[in-house]
Order: C-alpha cells, then sequence, then structure tokens
C-alpha cells in the first residue's frame, strides 16, 4: 500500500487557538475552552490510516473543557498519562491511564481532560456498521456501543492483540490493499465482540438467500480475491442482504463468507508458492499480497490445509 493510499496527517504547536480550531474542527467539536497548568502548553495530533480505519495519537498540556457533537463515526480511546470526565444523556464516566473507552454512540458529549495523551481507533461509520450488519443481521440505525461500561478483561486481551497488530501494521510499516482490509475488518469485529452494544434489528424476512445467488457471490469471490473485497461486496453482487448471504454459506458450505474468502486466497497463495522459487520472493511477501497479516497463522492455517508448510512448498 502506498502513502497516497495509507494516509498520515500530523500538526502540532503551542498556539491555544490554533489546538482548539483543529480538534474542534476534527471531531465535531464546540465551545472548546482550554486553560494552561503549570506546564508549558503544547499539543500534537497525528492519523495513519485509510477511510475505514485511521491509528491516532493526540496530546495536550492543559486543562480542556469542551463539547462534541454526535457523530456518524466511532471512536475508541485509552489514555496513556492524565485523566478524562465524560458526560452524556445523565451518565457520567472517569477514566485514567489504560482502560480504552467508546465515545458515546450517536450522541453529543461533554468531556473534560488534563495535561493528556492518548491513542485513537476511529473507523468510519458505514464501514463499521456494514460489517455489524453482516455478523449480527441487518439493523436499524447506528451500534449504540455501552460507553460507560468497561469490557471483561478476556474480552479486552483478545481485542489489544489484534489493535496490537493493526497498529504494528499502520504505525510500523506500509501495509498492502488486502493487508490493510483484512485487519480493518479483523478489528471491527473484535471491537464488537469485546465492546458491549445494541442495535435495533430488522424483520427475519429479509434474509431468504437463493443457492443461485450463493453460487453468484461465490464466483464473486472468487474472481475480486485479489482485491481488498468484503462480504458486504459479495452479497451486493450477488443481490442478497449480508445476513443472508452469510446463512447462506453457512447452511450450504459450513463457512462464513469471511473464511470462504480466506480460503480462497490461502489457495492461491498456495499456487504462487508451487509457482515461485525461494530466490525470487519469500513466504512473508506471498503471504502479504495475499492479505495475510500474521505470518505465523498463515503457516499454521496452510499446513492444515497441504500438509506442508509454506516454506517447503516454496523449496520444491
Amino acid at each position: 500500500m502506498s502513502d497516497e493510499v495509507l494516509q498520515r496527517f500530523s500538526l502540532g504547536g503551542s498556539d491555544v487557538d490554533a489546538a482548539k480550531q483543529l480538534y474542534e474542527s476534527g471531531y465535531h467539536g464546540a465551545d472548546f475552552r482550554i486553560e494552561k497548568t503549570g506546564k508549558e502548553f503544547s499539543y500534537r495530533h497525528a492519523i495513519a490510516g485509510t477511510t475505514e480505519m485511521s491509528f491516532r495519537s493526540s496530546a495536550m498540556g492543559g486543562h480542556v473543557r469542551g463539547r462534541l457533537e454526535a457523530s456518524p463515526d466511532y471512536f475508541v480511546t485509552w489514555l496513556h498519562s492524565g485523566g478524562a470526565t465524560v458526560a452524556t444523556h445523565g451518565q457520567e464516566a472517569t477514566w485514567g491511564s489504560g482502560t480504552p473507552w467508546l465515545f458515546p454512540s450517536g450522541a453529543p458529549f461533554e468531556f473534560e481532560t488534563v495535561d493528556f495523551r492518548q491513542s485513537i481507533l476511529a473507523f468510519d461509520g458505514a464501514y463499521l456498521e456494514g460489517i455489524a450488519a453482516e455478523v449480527e443481521g441487518p439493523m436499524k440505525g447506528p451500534v449504540r456501543f455501552h460507553f460507560a461500561t468497561t469490557p471483561s478483561a478476556d474480552d479486552l486481551l483478545a481485542w489489544r492483540r489484534v489493535v496490537d497488530e493493526g497498529a504494528a501494521l499502520v504505525l510500523g510499516g506500509s501495509p498492502t490493499a488486502l493487508q490493510m482490509a483484512e485487519i480493518s475488518r479483523r478489528t471491527v469485529l473484535a471491537m464488537l465482540a469485546a465492546f458491549p452494544h445494541d442495535r435495533d434489528r430488522l424483520p427475519p424476512e429479509v434474509l431468504a438467500p437463493r443457492s443461485a445467488r450463493l453460487r453468484a457471490a461465490m464466483e464473486f469471490l472468487q474472481a475480486h480475491a485479489d482485491r481488498p473485497v468484503t462480504p458486504a461486496d459479495a452479497a451486493e453482487a450477488a443481490g442478497l442482504s449480508p445476513r443472508g448471504l452469510q446463512q447462506a454459506f453457512q447452511r450450504h458450505l459450513a463457512v462464513t463468507p469471511t473464511t470462504y474468502l480466506r480460503q480462497v486466497r490461502l489457495e492461491r497463495a498456495h499456487d504462487d508458492l508451487l509457482a515461485s522459487s525461494p530466490d525470487q520472493v519469500t513466504v512473508g511477501a506471498i503471504a502479504a499480497g495475499w492479505g495475510f497479516t500474521h505470518l505465523g497463522r498463515f503457516s499454521v492455517a496452510y499446513r492444515q490445509r497441504f500438509g506442508e508448510s509454506p516454506r517447503h512448498t516454496l523449496a520444491r
């Protein structure tokens, strides 16, 4: 993935008015009040990612109060230093360092921070809601995360593993388009699994699939496996709802569309390994080219499928 696709932005300084303008414009903010504390005032804000998912870091010395209007997007954040208090609809929660929490979904909120340094994971609203519809069924309205509820220790651990993997890819390298699509989707799935949430479900009669449409979806995924497509794209191409596609795959193939697409890409990686030699390419390069983000997991899945390591296949 080139830098034209993996967007990067960074801005900082010591001007209070510039900081206020940056955060108000970037996060639908209003009525920001920034008071200097004992430290010399400074701020810095950086973004790296795509329109679907981006990793952000933010730091500001000072006592900050303000209001963020309802946003169509989703943000989960955790502090490295300082503290934050958030209030919305009569709920109030305070966080210190280390514990991740979400901006209240689809609602304005007031906040207060002091000398903070934080990480932020941002998701495009339509992208996250599309994945939620695939795995949880068609729903009306946004995903309503319980912003004041902390996930369990096990759920947080699983979520952090995926986030750490994504951060290493985005912040520490130049991921391919397929890698970025894969890690973005997995991060959303980990977020949905870890953080309690609600949505208003659609009636079940919209979910009925047909076998011909299932074949069309399979053919679409096979034809576009080298591109950052999603099950939602296949559902649209086949004239199905995302949940209908999920049910069709489970009923007829006993796998999810995501698993099927990963199997197709594993087959393509196998073909590339057979057609290559160790002096031409590495196993890691081929795995990355087909969107696999973790070489160890790729090797395990490959051995389970083909009965040998990818390194052995490449050496033939």
